[in-house]
């Protein structure tokens, strides 16, 4: 099995995302999930719908540009304070679905958790698309810096052209994100939290030819790797996360879990999702 590290951590405010509280009630088929007390909901319903139901949902924030929607956070004492997106209203998804088939039902999952929280009075709005069994949720209005609400476009919708290459999936991800930046004449798009050796291990061949970043990161995941046995395939999902502070998007990918019950232990454990 190969060893699997985690590197590349930026800035508090592009990969923190508070501890959300949760609290699940179940009515007869219909499970409530409350979250609350967390500057990115959806964000925190996505990691609870793949934690529970093994649903593979990528999530990607606004920009946050007005004053009203950051604040000041201080990580540990005696530390200094950063600039994080603020918190924002409770919401509830009802998870109740008549489709047996499984991507049918995690589809149904996702939209009642994105029209929850589109409902709100939050000034972000959001929607999600689908490729294969994979969801993104992705935003379409924030606000400027005056306040007004405004149509937006994730970094990851931008078109980029990258000649054919073989090369790691660490240097893909990493090419992604420098032709993002290329493409808008600024750093817009950082890596942030990988799984560096496991990216390593991993070679792609990539190209693009004005395709939109989102989709070429599609194209080269899930991620396969190769042990002395046999060749592990890894689920992963991505956070692009706004740093309010930086101005720019950290580019978070993480292996995909879902939590079973393990023999000699109590609780569930989270385990990779094939």
């Amino acid at each position: 099995m190969p060893l699997i590290r985690n590197s590349r951590v930026t800035a508090a405010g592009q990969v923190f995302l508070f501890l959300a509280v949760l609290s699940t009630k179940i009515y007869g088929q219909e499970r409530q999930i409350v979250i609350t007390d967390t500057p990115r909901p959806l964000a925190a319903a996505a990691l609870e719908l793949e934690h529970k139901y093994g649903v593979l949902v990528n999530y990607e924030d606004p920009p946050y540009e007005y004053s009203g929607d950051m604040m000041q956070y201080t990580p540990k004492p005696g530390k200094g304070a950063v600039v994080v997106p603020a918190k924002r209203n409770s919401f509830s998804i009802s998870l109740l679905s008549d489709n047996t088939e499984r991507t049918a039902r995690n589809a149904d999952f996702v939209s009642s958790a994105v029209n929850a929280y589109n409902a709100l009075e939050n000034p972000e709005k959001f929607r999600f698309v689908q490729h294969d069994d994979v969801f993104t949720i992705l935003p379409t209005q924030g606000r400027d810096r005056a306040g007004l609400a405004t149509a937006i476009q994730s970094p990851l919708d931008v078109p980029i052209t990258i000649a054919s290459e073989s090369v790691s999936l660490l240097a893909a991800i990493e090419m992604i994100c420098d032709s993002i930046n290329a493409a808008l004449k600024r750093q817009t798009v950082v890596v942030g939290t990988i799984p560096t050796n496991l990216f390593l291990q991993r070679q792609v061949t990539l190209s693009a030819d004005n395709t939109p970043a989102r989709t070429l990161l599609e194209q080269i995941l899930p991620v396969t790797a190769e042990s002395d046995i046999r060749a592990v395939r890894y689920r992963v999902v991505w956070r692009l996360l706004y740093g309010p502070d930086t101005k720019v998007w950290a580019l978070n990918i993480h292996i995909a879990q879902r939590e079973a019950h393990v023999p000699g232990f109590r609780q569930p454990m989270l385990t990779p999702i094939r």
